[in-house]
C-alpha cells in the first residue's frame, strides 16, 4: 500500500516540471493586436474572401444540354 502511495506521489511531482516546460520562453506577446498585427489580420481576412470569391467563379458546370 506504501508503494503505491510512493508512486502517485511520484507522479504527482513530475507533473508541475512538465508543466513550466511547456510556458513559452522569453517575451510574451500581447493578448491583442497592435495596429500593425490587426492589419494583417484584416488584410488575411479580404485575400481569403477573395480566393474564395474566385474559386466561385472558376468551378467547372455542366453544361446546360447534358443531362435529363
Amino acid at each position: 500500500m506504501q508503494d503505491a502511495r510512493k508512486l502517485l506521489n511520484a507522479q504527482d511531482k513530475k507533473a508541475p516540471s512538465l508543466y513550466l516546460v511547456s510556458l513559452p520562453k522569453g517575451k510574451v506577446p500581447a493578448s491583442t493586436p497592435s495596429k500593425r498585427g490587426h492589419a494583417t489580420t484584416i488584410d488575411q481576412k479580404l485575400i481569403a474572401r477573395h480566393l474564395a470569391a474566385i474559386d466561385r467563379i472558376l468551378r467547372s458546370v455542366p453544361s446546360p444540354g447534358v443531362g435529363h
